[in-house]
């Protein structure tokens, strides 16, 4: 038996890709023994940090380390909805600042993990909708001076 200190609770799949199996085992958030069928399973040692570092196989216990690195830098990189990381640069970000002065100009209310492509579509999105309202009512818009 290893001794593991878990950030979370999770659910151990033993049983398949069935998310519903019985064969499921219950990890709780703290510090808790683990079985040594399941000591060296890698999503145990992706959710935990095994205190008893002799008991668990150096080989598995290497993945552990490489992803408690990883989660430390990722907490500073934007995430994208795919799980991918993606690192700003200086272009992005002006190009960024000025999307989201155009969408506060519009009054869209601007999500700070929206990305530029998002912020584009919010952007026509909300010019189209008052172009369709202003045709409605037989008015025609005029585009906002840009701020010098």
């Amino acid at each position: 038996m290893a001794r593991f200190k878990f950030r979370d609770g999770f659910w151990l799949n033993v049983g398949g890709n069935d998310p519903l199996s019985p064969d499921r085992i219950w990890f709780g958030a703290g510090e808790q023994t683990v079985p040594d069928e399941y000591a060296d399973h890698w999503f145990v040692l992706e959710m935990g940090e095994c205190l008893d570092v002799e008991t668990v196989a150096p080989a598995a216990a290497e993945p552990a380390t490489v992803a408690a690195a990883s989660t430390d830098v990722s907490e500073s990189v934007p995430i994208e909805a795919e799980g991918s990381t993606h690192v700003e640069t200086a272009e992005e970000i002006s190009e960024k600042e000025a999307l989201r002065v155009e969408a506060d100009a519009l009054g869209i209310v601007v999500d700070g993990r929206w990305g530029i492509a998002r912020m584009k579509a919010e952007i026509e999105a909300k010019k189209a909708a008052v172009a369709a309202a202003a045709a409605l009512v037989g008015v025609e818009t005029v585009a906002p001076a840009a701020a010098e």
